[in-house]
């Protein structure tokens, strides 16, 4: 039940289908994705705002996306940097737009 929960939730918020490239060049058909721009992150210095991009996506679409894979969405490329949140049912990434 959860997970079709979270596929209502994705089809209602997403922002597009994208597709994903891991490190070892292998790319998976196009999942649906939430654009998240201009990130904040918590550090030592408390909250502050990044140019960092935050992608999230259902783990039943995509289990996970590792540190340098590429997500190709709107003709725009964003390289995986982080993980910032993954409970098992839903993750986001933190990833750097590829100029």
């Amino acid at each position: 039940m959860r997970n079709r929960m979270n596929q209502k939730t994705m089809r209602t918020l997403t922002d597009g289908l994208a597709t994903y490239t891991d490190r070892n060049g292998t790319t998976y058909p196009p999942i649906q994705i939430m654009v998240d721009f201009n990130i904040e992150r918590t550090g030592p210095e408390g909250v502050y705002l990044t140019d960092q991009v935050g992608i999230t996506f259902n783990a039943s679409d995509l289990s996970e996306a590792g540190r340098t894979g590429i997500f190709v969405y709107d003709c725009r490329r964003f390289i995986v940097e982080d993980e910032i949140a993954n409970d098992g049912h839903v993750i986001t990434v933190a990833c750097m737009e590829q100029t």
